[in-house]
């Protein structure tokens, strides 16, 4: 019976996932209602105030799809509405894959997903705001399922996939958080020895080139049989052909996009980069007191670092396939 499956349904969903949800839509009302009451158009709103968003040109052969259930029109209420619960279901996903207990981890998890930059710049771009919110929840089942006791390989394969076919960079957001568990398993988990964690993270990193060995696959087969050819934005015709790799090149972006964007103090003071400079000092500090307590050995220090290091090339992964990337 329907209340039945209700029944059991409410049954299994723990209090800090109802806590972290409930946070990131009210937060992000506050953060973003005033853009989803209005219509504040940029040069993109104006062309696609009505679209049927067929990006394949772009290698987005999933946008369409994702995008179908707000309309071809560019409605902000609509759009900007469904662009949150995504979002709070991807940080309801974020909390169950790390077991957060406490009710106030879970609702700071909500309130950060939902008021995120990103998200602020994704509600720009109002019309897909909710496609691109649901490439990003596609990100975090997916992390979370190759996360789980028991991965689901082929389920993640096919998220990541239709993640990257709404907009690619949010593959970044699934290495990110896997390389997060995998810090986190190194330090606090002390029946994984750092055999395991190897073998554990080559499992993971095939599983990402699957999953976008399965995106090109689809995006190849789609441009050949609608006679679609990708067109020149931000080299991703290049990108498409990996004529443009450049390691050297690529390091140099990695380097400077992940330290510009959150600690920036060229154009002066700021509260974004302060809080920032801020929660990598305790979290370090943190972690090295884990580290010592919990005694971990040398190959799991070298893990550590390797992981540590890994995080900003996995926040800007896309960059070895075209330097240029913005």
């Amino acid at each position: 019976m329907p209340e039945q499956i209700f029944k059991k349904i409410k049954k299994n969903i723990l209090p800090q996932w109802k806590v972290c949800f409930i946070s990131a839509l009210v937060m992000g009302l506050v953060a973003h209602l005033y853009k989803i009451t209005n219509w504040l158009p940029n040069w993109d709103s104006l062309v696609f105030r009505y679209d049927a968003q067929n990006m394949l040109a772009l290698g987005r052969w999933f946008l369409p799809v994702a995008c179908a259930p707000s309309s071809f029109y560019d409605l902000p209420w609509l759009a900007g509405l469904l662009a949150i619960l995504y979002h709070g279901a991807g940080a309801v996903c974020i909390c169950k894959m790390f077991g957060v207990k406490k009710n106030t981890t879970a609702a700071l998890i909500g309130a950060l997903v939902a008021t995120f930059p990103t998200v602020t710049s994704v509600m720009m771009y109002n019309y897909v705001a909710d496609g691109y919110a649901l490439a990003f929840l596609f990100s975090c089942i997916a992390a979370y399922l190759l996360t789980k006791e028991k991965p689901k390989y082929i389920t993640s394969v096919i998220l990541m996939a239709l993640s990257a076919g709404i907009y690619q960079a949010y593959i970044t957001v699934t290495i990110m958080l896997i390389l997060c568990h995998l810090i986190s398993e190194l330090v606090y988990n002390k029946e994984m020895t750092a055999v395991k964690l190897m073998l554990k993270s080559i499992k993971l990193a095939l599983s990402g080139a699957l999953g976008m060995a399965l995106y090109y696959a689809v995006l190849i087969g789609l441009l050949n049989v609608t006679g679609t050819a990708l067109i020149e934005y931000q080299g991703l015709e290049g990108a498409a052909s990996f004529s443009n790799l450049n390691i050297l090149g690529s390091l140099y972006i990695v380097k400077h996009s992940f330290v510009d964007y959150f600690f920036d103090f060229t154009v002066g003071f700021n509260t974004f980069s302060v809080i920032n400079v801020i929660v990598l000092v305790v979290t370090v500090l943190l972690y090295l007191y884990d580290v010592i307590k919990n005694k971990l050995n040398l190959p799991k220090i070298l893990l550590l670092v390797l992981y540590i290091v890994l995080l900003p090339i996995g926040a800007n992964i896309l960059a070895f396939i075209n330097p240029e990337i913005d």
